[in-house]
């Protein structure tokens, strides 16, 4: 029943082959976060004009199944 227990890997030498596989651009020793990115006057329209049409889409199709389930 031991066998089948998966045994943790996190010795260098363990994972010597993942620097075997990976690309050298695809090595990183840290992650830098980007932070947010600043979006123009008609990104940000276009984003609530979107998130308009996602509510009246919602209602719409919440009337209709209520009117499809009460005739």
């Amino acid at each position: 029943m031991d066998e089948l227990q998966p045994q943790p890997v996190n010795t260098k030498q363990d994972l010597s082959w993942v620097r075997e596989v990976l690309e050298p651009d695809q090595l990183v020793e840290s992650k830098v976060p980007l932070g947010r990115r600043r979006l123009g006057p008609g990104l940000l329209v276009l984003l609530w004009v979107l998130r308009i049409y996602v509510l009246v889409m919602t209602v719409l199709i919440v009337y209709q199944v209520w009117q499809a389930l009460h005739p």
